[in-house]
């Protein structure tokens, strides 16, 4: 991504620290980034602050990333990436992205500042300037180059370079909005990755967060065994196990996890229902079974989904125009959270009304 891609202009501090958060924070801001290449469905829970980050993260190709042929067989590029200088910051990562195979003739990135911190990915993992200027590869590789400022970079390789377009595109969703929850959590539960049909081994896409506070819970769900997934902390790719600060005693990942008043049912009926004219989005989380359901009035649909892991079922749906998802669930209703409509729904179990018990 090119900086005059960058047209966005930020109020960004000089100083890096974010002060003291007295919910919990540790007073600097981190990035969490879950990319895969295929679809995946995670849950992200915090004890501090969370937010999507809607900035940093976007290191795909620009449209005019085009690398020229400057010999037989020898393609070669130029140009700049990262933020404008104005929109620099310690979280803000911009970069390009690149598939290659052959021989790296030349790679070079020049910092624009000394405050600019800059990274260089090859196959998604951290790497350095010198090991990718030695690499001589035959099959298809990914380069990536990120930077929080702007720094410009040339890449020649005898053989292949394209731009890619398409993986590399791990900004924040909107909709991707924490949920507070009994524990004093605050917890996402969101699907990511390329759709089914544009899977493949280099369209890793993803979601980005700014977190201040320790992680508490980071659980990753893959629909196949072909699907490979990427988790970064501050910009390095690091295992799930070391981005997550384990509770003190060793409880489990559940331990205050629960938003409002659990539910408790046994091969109960969970339906969300549409009471207006509109169109939303839902996840509810049981800690227990779930599966498809119908009643009287309403049924699931074919795109609703029910994923289960560690003993723990995530319902995923969209309903609306007074209708309705129905699920039978065995176990503790957690939450429900409702995106895309600040009113004109309920939520029912059992036919009784639970919306103020455990909606967030």
């Amino acid at each position: 991504m090119g900086l005059e891609r960058d047209t966005t202009t930020l109020d960004i501090p000089d100083d890096a620290d974010c002060g003291d958060d007295p919910d919990g924070g540790t007073g600097r801001r981190r990035t969490v980034m879950i990319t895969a290449n295929g679809p995946i469905e995670y849950t992200l829970a915090v004890e501090g602050t969370v937010e999507p980050d809607r900035y940093g993260g976007d290191f795909a190709a620009d449209d005019n990333d085009d690398p020229e042929e400057i010999a037989d067989g020898v393609f070669s590029y130029a140009n700049d990436t990262g933020p404008r200088a104005e929109n620099a910051g310690p979280t803000n990562f911009r970069g390009d992205r690149f598939v290659f195979s052959g021989a790296v003739e030349e790679f070079g990135v020049d910092p624009r500042s000394s405050r600019t911190d800059y990274n260089v990915y090859l196959d998604g993992r951290n790497t350095t300037v010198g090991r990718v200027r030695r690499f001589r590869g035959v099959d298809d590789h990914s380069l990536t180059i990120t930077a929080n400022g702007p720094v410009d970079y040339t890449v020649t390789v005898d053989g292949t370079l394209e731009p890619d377009r398409f993986g590399g595109v791990f900004v924040g969703d909107t909709l991707d909005l924490p949920v507070e929850t009994s524990g004093g959590y605050l917890r996402v539960t969101d699907d990511t990755g390329p759709m089914a049909d544009d899977a493949g081994p280099f369209a890793f896409r993803g979601d980005r967060y700014l977190v201040d506070g320790r992680v508490r819970l980071l659980d990753v769900d893959t629909f196949d065994d072909d699907t490979a997934v990427n988790c970064y902390l501050d910009e390095r790719l690091t295992p799930i196990d070391e981005i997550v600060s384990p509770l003190p005693g060793g409880d489990g990942p559940l331990e205050g996890y629960a938003s409002g008043t659990a539910i408790e049912g046994d091969g109960s009926l969970l339906a969300i229902l549409s009471t207006a004219d509109n169109q939303f989005g839902y996840t509810a989380v049981v800690d227990g079974e779930a599966e498809k359901s119908e009643s009287d009035d309403n049924a699931a649909d074919d795109g609703d989904q029910v994923r289960s892991r560690g003993g723990v079922a995530v319902i995923k749906g969209t309903t609306g125009d007074n209708a309705g998802g129905v699920f039978e669930f065995t176990g503790k209703l957690l939450s429900v959270t409702v995106v895309g409509a600040d009113g004109g729904f309920e939520i029912e179990v059992d036919g009784r009304r639970v919306t103020d018990s455990v909606v967030r």
